[in-house]
Order: C-alpha cells, then structure tokens, then sequence
C-alpha cells in the first residue's frame, strides 16, 4: 500500500516542531514511518530523540527497539553468522509470551518469521526458510531434493545458537521427517526400502496402529477391529510383516493364507481398512495430497470424504484384490475360497464408489466377484454370513 505523502509530511513535520505534549511519540511515529519508506537514516535520527525524551518510559522504549529490529532485517543483505548471532538476541527478546509492559509483540514476532523466511528462501537457504515459516513452500515435502536438505540441516554439527533456536520452533522432529519418506514408500509398496527408512532415524514408524490390519471381517467396522483383542503393530513392524509374507508366498508359493493375509494388509492400509494411520503423518495427513492454497487445476477429486484425488494411493484396492483373488485360486475349501470372494467384491465395489459417475443414483452396482459368490458358493456358510450382514449383496440377491 502506498503512504499518504500529506500525512506523512505532517507527522515529519510536527516532530520536528516539538511543540506537542509528548514529542517523542511523534519522533516515534515518523520514525516508523521513515522505516516504511526505507528511509532507515532518517529512522535512526528519529529513534535517537525518543530514546533521549524517553528514557524512563520502558514500552517507549521497547516500542523502539521492535522499530530498530525491523529496519535491521530489512536493510540486511548478508545473512551470515554475525547477523544470525544479533537475529538471536532479539528473538529471545521479542517472545511471544505477553510482555509485562504491554508491548504487542506477538504479531511482530509473526511477521518477522515470515520476513527472515522469505529472505532465507531468497538466498536458497530453503530449510532455514521453512524451520521460520512452515507454510513458505507448500511443496516442500513433495520434493526428496528438499527433505534431504532440511535433514542436512537438522545434522549439522557445532549448530549455532540461531540453528538451535529455529529449528526448536520448526513443529517437525526428525523422526517426523522420516516418517513421512518411509510411509511414502509404503505406499509404493517397496517394504524392504520402508523398513530401511524407517531404521535408518530411531524414533520413526513407532506409532501404534490401533488394530490388527491382518484381519478381515464381513463389514468394515474400525471401532469394532479397536475394541477387540489384537497383536499390537506399529508401522514399522508392519511393514516387516508385509515383506514377510511377501516372502512367503515366494518360498510357499501354494500356501493360500500367505496372499489373504496380504491382501488384508493391503486393503487395512486403504481408506477403507482399519490401519489409516499407516498413511497418517505428523506431517501429511495424505501422502499425495496437493496444495490446498493453490487454484484448483487438480487431479478430478473423490467426494466421498475430505475431497481426496481419485488417484490417490490410499484409494486404490488394487493390490489388495490381486492377492485376494491369488488366494481364492490357491484356497482348497469352499468356505474359505467365498471368503476370498467376498473379499474381492469388497475392493470391486470400493473402485465403483470413488469413480462412480454423478449420474448413477443406485449406492453399489454388482460385479464380478458378487456373481461369482451367487453362482459358485451359495451352498456355504460363509455365503449365509454374508447375505444377513451385507445390505448390498442382500439387495443384490433378493432384488426384484
């Protein structure tokens, strides 16, 4: 915005006179008004006569100092150890705890934030630029490039009081940082990289999940799948017990429970399954989620909750109807092969939920794998469980 020059010719004016009932807050007035102009001189003159009017007056006086902190980063253009050094002091000065004088320093400290982070971008200091302002790059963290520089930072040795300080108010830890690289190749599903990942920081893939995503019941319940008895999981081990049984099926390669129990790894670390903090990050709450301040030149979104891209990673069943189909085909008993079977429906009608076209005003629409349950394994038990808990495959079967 531009400033009134008549205004700022009167304020100029009337310090100049000192004739007012408290000079010094019209020196104080131009002086911040000098900084807005980037006469900083000028500002240096005007601090210098409140200072000396005011000497007793302690907010005056820290209103100063705030004014002098922001000329100082304004006129800075090298941003070396003995700026970062002077940056220090007055960060721990201007706290945003309330000051007992009354100073309105919060906002202040906010703005300055911003300030040091754009010009720390500028100079292509990125992870400083984003430990001061975690909203400078919406892309940061879709970027390795840039993760591996914020780690970097995180690990450099002999940090300095000013590093310290920034990365103390940056909200990640580390242990956040490689959560969020090994839950990306999670869900690239490259388990033996995750599990590098996530040893490779102690600390990270530690959050419990809060069921068994092993298991596979009729209808999705998560509270039902919290409340019961369970292994505990972290993601860390998970992802052990995922490559596990991909070794499995490797070494056994008839043994059908090895693909069941993947796919229900699959299919609990969806959307839909009962492990979502899987892909709940510290600093993700999706891993291909996009920048939400940017227009909306996005991927088509899925509706159905939080306005997800329909491509999203956490959507996709595929993976787990693969192995669930690999397990009904290995599977020797009927009862257990329609268990495969409805399972696969599962995953068949989550795919028709998330691309079904707004035109379609039925709630599923009858696949491959609900034919195939019907036609092939309606003389078992599990077909029975099935058609009393399921309303769609009920109203699939009764429909007239």
């Amino acid at each position: 915005n531009r400033l009134n020059k008549e205004l700022v010719n009167f304020i100029s004016a009337t310090a100049k006179k000192e004739n007012t009932n408290k000079p010094y807050l019209w020196h104080l007035t131009a002086g911040y008004v000098s900084i807005m102009q980037g006469d900083y001189k000028n500002a240096e003159v005007s601090f210098a006569n409140v200072k000396k009017q005011a000497a007793t007056d302690s907010l005056v006086l820290d209103q100063v100092r705030a004014f002098e902190l922001i000329s100082f980063v304004e006129q800075e253009k090298k941003l070396d150890a003995a700026f970062e050094s002077k940056l220090f002091e007055e960060l721990n000065w201007l706290n945003p705890s309330p000051k007992e004088n009354g100073l309105r320093n919060a906002g202040l400290f906010e703005w300055l934030l911003r300030r040091l982070s754009e010009k720390y971008n500028a100079a292509g200091e990125i992870a400083k630029a984003q430990c001061l302002n975690v909203n400078a790059d919406n892309f940061f963290y879709a970027d390795d490039r840039k993760i591996q520089k914020m780690i970097t930072y995180m690990d450099k040795p002999n940090k300095t009081a000013f590093d310290t300080y920034i990365q103390n108010i940056y909200p990640y830890k580390k242990t956040d940082v490689f959560d969020l690289l090994a839950t990306r190749l999670l869900y690239q599903y490259k388990f033996k990289e995750a599990i590098q990942k996530f040893e490779q920081c102690p600390g990270s893939g530690e959050g419990q999940l809060l069921a068994d995503p092993f298991t596979a019941r009729i209808n999705d319940c998560h509270d039902c799948d919290f409340n019961a008895p369970h292994t505990a999981y972290t993601k860390l081990s998970f992802a052990k017990k995922m490559m596990d049984l991909q070794n499995k099926m490797t070494k056994d390669p008839a043994n059908a429970m090895h693909p069941f129990e993947l796919a229900n790894g699959y299919y609990n670390m969806s959307y839909f399954g009962n492990a979502r903090l899987v892909y709940q990050t510290s600093i993700y709450y999706y891993l291909d989620d996009y920048d939400w301040s940017s227009t909306y030149n996005q991927p088509k979104l899925w509706n159905g909750t939080y306005n997800i891209p329909k491509k999203s990673t956490i959507l996709n069943c595929k993976k787990a109807q693969e192995n669930y189909v690999k397990a009904m085909e290995l599977a020797t008993g009927k009862e257990f092969k329609a268990k495969c079977c409805f399972m696969a429906a599962k995953t068949e009608q989550n795919a028709f939920f998330i691309s079904k076209p707004e035109t379609y005003k039925g709630d599923f629409r009858a696949g491959t794998y609900f034919k195939l349950l019907k036609n092939s394994y309606s003389n078992t038990q599990y077909y029975t469980e099935v058609l009393n808990e399921c309303g769609y495959f009920n109203t699939y079967i009764n429909k007239k």
